[in-house]
């Protein structure tokens, strides 16, 4: 059995490998194009598309930029989203109100995942920017209606 095992490591070893073919050089690094950000976000904030189409069923990337004291209120996701800080503080915190004081305080290089239909709210302490990367269609509702942008003004 030895024997076996020692000559069919051996073929292994003498084989040789495959031929590599060449791969096609990855391109460089795409810059963000920034825009405003859509209805369903509260205005103030910048957003780029990185990968993917938010709005379809499938992967997506964005970045977020937000001034200092840019606040979403309390909301939640169809799906679990991964967001990472790129830039400045932000702040994530879990629940149906604004309470900064008890909210996770995230800096540069910070990542956390926020499930599906989990109730949270988020904010920049400075100007931050952060990185979305998750499974569309993205959708955001708030847990008080009357926080929703999209909402209209009575008259």
């Amino acid at each position: 059995m030895r024997l076996i095992f020692l000559t069919v490591f051996l073929l292994i070893l003498a084989y040789p490998a495959p031929a590599q073919t060449p791969q096609a050089a990855m391109p460089g690094p795409a810059k963000p194009v920034w825009g405003p950000v859509g209805p369903e976000l509260p205005k103030g904030a910048e957003i780029a598309v990185l990968q993917g189409d938010p709005a379809k069923p499938a992967l997506f990337t964005v970045r977020l930029k937000m001034p200092q004291g840019y606040i979403l209120p309390p909301h939640y996701h169809d799906t679990e989203l991964h967001v990472t800080v790129i830039t400045g503080e932000f702040s994530a915190g879990m629940g149906d109100r604004v309470d900064l004081p008890k909210a996770a305080v995230l800096r540069p290089g910070d990542f956390i995942t926020v499930g599906a239909k989990q109730h949270h709210f988020d904010a920049a302490r400075t100007a931050a920017e952060v990185q979305i990367y998750g499974l569309g269609p993205f959708s955001i509702t708030y847990v008080n209606p009357q926080d929703d942008p999209r909402r209209k003004p009575s008259r």
